[in-house]
């Protein structure tokens, strides 16, 4: 069926605070539809397709000889691919292979918090997008579900991956319809700190602290001695979000069966963990200053700085300066949010035959790990084990969205909010509850579409 690319709008129904069954008409407030026709046709076609197809072929397809041509470009091999700049090195050896085979590539890299505000527009140099890279926000659900992201796997045939990265793309399957091709995987934030500091201020260096001991409970010991030692920025960057997904636990999780996006916000570890954040603030210690980058909350003195590897390699920082795991409560297991670094399709592309070849070139060419750099190693994942990832960040422009869609009362979208603990108010609870409505009729109206337009029910 052919769709055809529109800005996705931002769910306005009333709000809900019941269960996330409630039924809420998908409209935007002009009265637009928010998604397009549905899949649950393709997907019973695609079954009957392959019964049949068993049914008549008494033998193996020979792929000898594809195997040995290798990547063939298609006829139509043109192709727009929009980048993040957090996949720009990524992606080097990828585009130089796609065009050595006879692709034409038009790339536009731009920062990675607007990659939603490009695709919405559906506008890259005057072209329509075909890839682009994965933002580990808006591209999903909102978009998939939406149907601006095509699956991936019902319009190309989508190359094989290494089992670690095939758990990581079941991640972002609904009805078994794939919507990220990931390419490497790792932990989104660490908590960086510059040894002269620690010296400094007479403080344990994390390096020597045992993984057992590591929590949360410390950290925030280090952060009081740190103010009483006449300390004047504890901790900075993006913190809130990691420390509470070091749980186990985020505001938004994700069920299979029957398939849907439903509110956690009342997580009990995550309101013992704010409780213990918002405890430091009561005492007097400023834990809201906000840099330009690592590199300057270090010359300003900051003790922690929560950043993801892209911003730790993005400017040069003192080789005096470290990395320790993002700490959870005691006695909890440690878990680390799940950072994707990958390639989406998207619906309106009219050069899906190239953008499979892209595809393939990219498993070829893009190693499956993270860029490169001084940190890396630290941010890398052996397995999938004990990570999570926060699909809070995907629900709506609202709820997760900030730089362009401010809501009308709140300075950001909800998620970063509760995050942060704004508002002043100093209790998780009633900062959930405060910014529950919102979150959970975001959340029904994405279950509503899942519904009729995936599944068809």
């Amino acid at each position: 069926m052919k769709r055809t690319l529109r800005a996705a709008a931002a769910v306005t129904a009333a709000l809900v605070i019941s269960s996330c069954t409630v039924k809420i008409d998908n409209v935007d407030s002009n009265g637009e539809l928010l998604y397009r026709s549905s899949r649950a046709d393709m997907s019973s076609a695609a079954e009957t397709t392959l019964t049949e197809t068993e049914a008549s072929v008494s033998e193996e397809p020979d792929d000898s000889a594809e195997e040995e041509q290798g990547i063939v470009m298609p006829d139509d091999n043109t192709l727009t691919v929009l980048i993040g700049d957090d996949h720009e090195k990524l992606l080097e050896g990828c585009n130089s292979f796609f065009e050595s085979l006879g692709g034409e590539l038009k790339t536009e890299v731009v920062d990675s918090d607007l990659m939603y505000d490009t695709i919405a527009a559906g506008v890259i140099s005057d072209s329509p997008i075909d890839v682009a890279t994965f933002d580990n926000g808006m591209l999903f659900p909102y978009f998939a579900v939406n149907g601006i992201a095509a699956p991936i796997d019902h319009e190309i045939e989508m190359p094989a991956l290494p089992d670690k990265l095939e758990d990581a793309a079941d991640l972002f399957a609904i009805n078994n319809w794939h919507y990220v091709f990931p390419l490497g995987i790792g932990q989104s934030y660490r908590l960086l700190y510059d040894t002269e500091t620690i010296k400094r201020y007479k403080l344990e260096d994390p390096a020597d602290i045992s993984d057992s001991e590591w929590s949360t409970e410390k950290l925030c010991e280090m952060i009081g001695k740190f103010h009483e030692r006449g300390g004047e920025f504890p901790i900075s960057g993006n913190y809130g979000e990691p420390i509470h997904i070091s749980t186990g636990s985020a505001l938004a999780i994700f069920e299979r069966d029957p398939a849907g996006f439903y509110n956690n916000l009342f997580d009990p570890a995550m309101a013992e963990t704010t409780d213990m954040l918002f405890l430091q603030k009561q005492n007097g210690i400023d834990m809201e200053r906000q840099f330009a980058s690592p590199a300057e909350a270090f010359r300003e003195g900051v003790l922690f700085y929560s950043a993801t590897l892209f911003e730790a390699e993005k400017e040069p920082l003192p080789d005096t300066v470290k990395s320790v795991a993002v700490p959870t409560l005691k006695e909890l297991d440690r878990y680390s949010e799940l950072s994707v670094y990958g390639l989406t399709l998207m619906e309106a592309s009219e050069h899906k035959a190239a953008a499979e070849c892209y595809f393939k070139c990219a498993a070829e060419y893009a190693a499956a790990e993270l860029p490169a750099g001084r940190f890396a190693d630290d941010y890398r994942l052996e397995s999938l084990e004990r990570t999570v990832y926060p699909y809070d960040k995907g629900i709506s422009p609202g709820v997760s969205y900030s730089p362009a869609h401010m809501n009308e009362d709140n300075q950001l979208a909800v998620s970063p909010l509760i995050y942060t603990g704004l508002e002043n108010k100093e209790d998780w609870g009633g900062v959930c509850a405060y910014y529950s409505r919102l979150f959970i009729n975001d959340c029904t109206a994405l279950n509503n579409i899942i519904s009729k337009e995936i599944y068809g029910d």
